[in-house]
């Protein structure tokens, strides 16, 4: 269990942010302020609170989020991904061609996503702007984008 993880390590970004994706639905707002408080500047954690609003269709809020993690660290791979998701499903063909262009500046190295398929031996020749696009294609979606959200049990 994660809790117990958190304990060890309470300034893990990368915890609070599985926290947030698998807590129950009535816990992950009280989840997310608690990691924001613990790790405010934290891509993990910026991203997972993203998902979070995106998830509950508050787009802006979102969008917002997700431009913060892209700002506090430009060099996470896995936040680009996101956001062009985010911008290919809920922005226009021009915001989402902004962010490749701004890919290409950033040139992005971490994220567990962004490295599976940057390191990948077939990869080694692809630009920045070409991995985005392969990893956003491997991320899961945001629950509340058309997806059945795994929680909910009514169904």
């Amino acid at each position: 269990e994660y809790m117990g993880a958190l304990k060890e390590c309470p300034k893990s970004g990368r915890l609070w942010a599985e926290a947030i994706e698998h807590d129950p639905r009535p816990r992950k707002k009280s989840r997310s302020i608690e990691a924001h408080k613990a790790c405010p500047d934290d891509p993990h954690v910026l991203v997972a609170v993203a998902r979070l609003f995106w998830a509950q269709r508050k787009l802006a809020k979102a969008r917002s989020w997700l431009q913060r993690a892209l700002a506090v660290h430009p060099q996470f791979g896995d936040a680009w991904a996101h956001a062009y998701n985010f911008e290919r499903q809920h922005g226009t063909a021009d915001t989402a061609a902004a962010l490749v262009d701004r890919v290409k500046t950033a040139e992005p190295r971490y994220g567990e996503a962004w490295i599976a398929v940057s390191k990948a031996v077939q990869n080694w020749m692809l630009r920045p702007e070409e991995i985005l696009i392969r990893v956003a294609d491997s991320l899961r979606p945001a629950l509340g984008d058309g997806q059945p959200d795994p929680q909910d049990t009514a169904n």
